[in-house]
């Protein structure tokens, strides 16, 4: 049990490391649309290889919450869970919104700044948390089911949710595009589709699955086929549709990346590391476009002149920057709040 934990301490890293990087490289993808087709192709094809960070997220929620131990009691469960979710959610789309008005100078009304921190327009960045939310307001009932399939019960109901969900949200974009409306009726509800990477990472977790050719295989066709299908979309507005996690292009690789990680990663050399870190990583989600946004707020004049291989090591900067100072701040937060429990818990036993 104790390497399967570790994995998934390094399956973690990786996915905040995949999503900030994600942000930084849009800062400069969207500065060369339309302006350079050549550059705006480049980052796109960078791009690409960073889309498997929220899959893996949802993977890891899979693997730990579906296989751990039956609630009893769902309102305790609720309280345990679903409640810390909600307050982190509500108070850093305020902070983000407090930001924007006073930094980015937003104008808006109390009726509207209501619509957007509840419609999780604030941030995009966001968006996550009330989808993961309602994910685990349903993860109860969901334990109860992934406990009575059989292994090939649940490979079935994966290749359900991945063809009816996935692959028919990918037909009706690219027949959308081609001036058709197809499956549009066919396609299951997002939330469902989010639910299904949960049933992959407890089937990955659970199971022993080995990598197979045709995993190596399906992943390096659909990382190619991402920036070719997201150029093509693109030919007058950036559409960045098929680079989420419904396109069914991000699930081999995130599939094959969640593999890798369960069978090499006791030889990697810095677990120690990693394992401390880990205990940090939603605090980075939260806080670090507000690092970022801040960070190209001062720089702007510089990113925009800038390109080429200093452009290259411009953004490596601002990327390491906004990786080390939210996992500082993260860091520092998580020791105020543990030494305020420790002290609370003192000041009830006296």
């Amino acid at each position: 049990m104790k390497k399967r934990l570790d994995y998934l301490d390094g399956l973690r890293i990786f996915a905040i490391l995949s999503i900030i990087l994600l942000h930084v490289l849009l800062t400069f993808r969207y500065k060369y649309f339309p302006i350079s087709k050549n550059y705006y192709t480049l980052y796109t094809i960078l791009d690409s290889f960073t889309r498997m960070g929220v899959p893996i997220f949802f993977m890891l929620s899979g693997a730990l919450m579906l296989s751990k131990k039956e609630e009893k009691n769902y309102i305790i469960y609720f309280k345990k869970r679903i409640i810390k979710l909600v307050i982190a959610y509500f108070l850093f789309s305020i902070i983000y919104l407090l930001y924007d008005i006073k930094i980015n100078h937003v104008s808006t009304t109390p009726f509207i700044a209501m619509e957007w921190i509840t419609s999780s327009y604030v941030k995009h960045h966001l968006w996550y948390l009330p989808v993961i939310i309602m994910i685990y307001l349903l993860i109860p009932f969901m334990k109860k089911l992934v406990d009575n399939l059989s292994k090939k019960e649940l490979e079935t109901l994966i290749i359900v949710l991945f063809l009816f969900g996935n692959m028919t949200f990918f037909g009706s974009v690219v027949t959308e595009k081609l001036k058709h409306m197809l499956l549009k009726q066919f396609i299951f509800p997002d939330l469902m589709i989010y639910m299904n990477y949960l049933f992959m990472g407890y089937y990955l977790y659970k199971y022993e699955v080995k990598i197979k050719k045709y995993h190596i295989l399906l992943s390096i066709i659909s990382i190619i086929l991402l920036p070719v299908f997201t150029i093509w979309l693109s030919e007058e507005a950036v559409i960045d549709t098929l680079l989420n996690s419904l396109s069914p292009l991000v699930v081999f690789p995130s599939i094959t990346i969640f593999l890798l990680f369960k069978n090499h990663y006791p030889k990697i050399k810095c677990q120690a590391w990693i394992n401390k870190c880990t205990y940090c990583v939603f605090y980075v989600y939260l806080i670090h476009i507000l690092i970022l946004d801040s960070t190209t707020r001062i720089l702007k004049p510089i990113i925009i002149k800038t390109s080429g291989i200093k452009e290259i090591g411009l953004m490596l900067g601002i990327y390491i920057w906004v990786v080390v100072t939210s996992f500082i701040l993260s860091m520092i937060y998580v020791s105020i709040k543990k030494r305020v429990k420790e002290h609370n818990k003192k000041r009830q036993k006296v």
